[in-house]
């Protein structure tokens, strides 16, 4: 058997429960996205995005992958690459270390990789220093001319040089870091008229785990607050988290007197319901169907079948779509016609499915 017994072309679910925006397969760039499961969490997070909010958190519960933050993230994402002229959406991941520049220098990077800095240039000609302080001085009334100075040298760099450039600044310029140049670089594509930049930050999260102690918990205080500031009217952020990096962030003042973590600016993403996982498989299903199936939407699943692995697994999707992964292979390895409960509930192919033996009441 392979996969055209079951109505697909191919394996719909992959085994590891990861995003990643840039690739063209979209079981993996998280342009599949079950809208019905998410009960509206897509559109609350894109309307703080079109009322052009400075901060919003994607959050849940648990610390554990696979919860769907980054799923909800990529969904807004492709919505506004898709439908919005207005907006330009950049994805970049934060890194786990404690020090910010490695993250500005994603976002940066992310941005030029975007051919944003082509753009910046084709409206300004290039990058003097009179001509960036003149860009600046439409956002600030006295635009720092250090700043203003290393930021024209280095948009004049190779665009392969300038994210690395921006990470490292603070080795050549002293009393200022990339979290500094971060909101005078922005400045730069708001002054020129180019659309509003979107810039959503997943794995947050780790970047803010990554601090303990009181010397490490006051720089992440000073370069979120260097961040929230710079991005204040110049662009939106999405960042995401789970509880244990929202009580690391409420234990600094300036995130709970600015950037506050509440019910206005966080989505909270909560596990998926028995339906809610139905729906997910429909979504990865209905995407891998030749293109005159006319089956079931949910085949070779039997309906309470999926309800089980979504309870079973605590609603997490990412585990949810690695069992629905291994129950297809485990069926055709087996030569199965249609994958029932009857058959889940066979030792073997409980554990093959759900890593675990079937609850005494299947086996």
């Amino acid at each position: 058997m392979d996969f055209e017994n079951y109505g697909l072309i191919e394996q719909p679910f992959i085994d590891v429960s990861v995003i990643d925006v840039s690739s063209k397969d979209k079981r993996v760039n998280g342009d599949l996205y079950a809208e019905k499961a998410a009960h509206g969490k897509l559109e609350a997070l894109l309307r703080r995005i079109r009322q052009k909010q400075t901060i919003s958190y994607v959050s849940s519960q648990s610390a554990e992958l696979g919860s769907g933050k980054s799923a909800l993230m990529a969904a807004a994402y492709w919505k506004l690459r898709k439908e919005r002229h207005d907006v330009s959406p950049i994805w970049a991941q934060a890194t786990g270390g404690i020090s910010a520049g490695p993250t500005v220098g994603r976002v940066i990077d992310a941005i030029i990789s975007a051919g944003h800095t082509e753009k910046l240039r084709q409206k300004v000609g290039s990058f003097t220093f009179t001509a960036v302080k003149d860009l600046l001085s439409k956002s600030y009334n006295i635009p720092s001319t250090q700043i203003s100075g290393k930021l024209a040298e280095i948009l004049e760099l190779p665009e392969t040089e300038i994210a690395q450039k921006f990470t490292n600044v603070r080795r050549s310029l002293l009393t200022y870091s990339a979290v500094d140049f971060f909101g005078y670089f922005l400045s730069l594509f708001v002054a020129a008229g180019l659309p509003r930049f979107v810039i959503f930050l997943d794995q947050f999260e780790e970047y803010v785990q990554a601090h303990t102690g009181r010397a490490s918990l006051q720089k992440l205080g000073d370069d979120f607050r260097d961040l929230i500031q710079g991005a204040s009217t110049k662009t939106s952020l999405v960042l995401s988290l789970h509880s244990e990096a929202e009580e690391i962030l409420n234990g600094i003042g300036y995130v709970r007197r600015v950037a506050q973590i509440d019910q206005n600016t966080k989505i909270t993403i909560e596990p998926l319901q028995e339906q809610d996982g139905v729906e997910l498989a429909k979504k990865y299903l209905s995407a891998y169907r030749p293109s005159k199936y006319t089956g079931s939407e949910i085949f070779p699943f039997e309906p309470k079948v999926i309800e089980h692995i979504t309870k079973t697994v605590d609603g997490n999707a990412g585990d949810l779509m690695k069992a629905l992964g291994n129950a297809i292979t485990r069926g055709l390895d087996t030569e199965t016609d249609q994958i029932t409960m009857e058959f889940l509930g066979e030792p073997r192919n409980y554990v093959s499915i759900l890593g675990k033996p079937p609850p005494k009441h299947l086996s």
